[in-house]
């Protein structure tokens, strides 16, 4: 009996055990991260502590979209008035945060806004990056705001350096 019991012992415990990453796993560790990535993240850690919202880019559009935070913005607003003011002041915010002057829409020290610099890399500087890159990263960037009154929608959507922005009413 005592046989028996080493035996299935030595059978289960015996076995090799195989381990380490999955096929997901192995993917994930495989594939590198951008800077499209590094700067996404980047911008969104400083919206998110800021509670302006969060970006993401979209890929038919070319663009690098910020959305409002949905909780801060859903109302209902008593007007439509008031509904397009709580937007109007989460531009104003959200291009101040952004070292972007909302009155006139260009960066306050005159080259990019700082979203801009969350895409380089830190610490040193690539001989090849183009002259125009960080203005063009710029370019990229649009924001977008809803805000409820009655049953009905303000849109406010622009691009971060940029005089104004445009109104939708549904």
């Amino acid at each position: 009996m005592r046989k028996i019991f080493w035996f299935f012992i030595l059978a289960i415990c015996g076995q090799p055990v195989l381990s380490g990453p999955d096929e997901t796993t192995n993917f994930l560790i495989a594939d590198t991260a951008s800077m499209m990535d590094i700067g996404i993240l980047r911008l969104n850690l400083e919206l998110q502590s800021n509670s302006l919202g969060y970006a993401s880019y979209k890929w038919d559009e070319n663009r690098i979209k910020i959305t409002a935070p949905y909780q801060n913005l859903n109302g209902p607003y008593d007007s439509e008035e008031a509904a397009e003011e709580a937007c109007s002041k989460w531009v104003a915010e959200l291009r101040q945060e952004l070292w972007v002057d909302p009155e006139t829409g260009k960066p306050f020290l005159g080259g990019t806004s700082i979203a801009s610099d969350f895409f380089q890399h830190q610490g040193y500087h690539k001989t090849n990056t183009p002259e125009t890159l960080y203005e063009d990263i710029d370019k990229l960037i649009i924001f977008e705001c809803y805000a409820r009154y009655s049953e009905n929608v303000v849109t406010i959507t622009g691009s971060l350096v940029a005089k104004g922005y445009s109104v939708a009413k549904d």
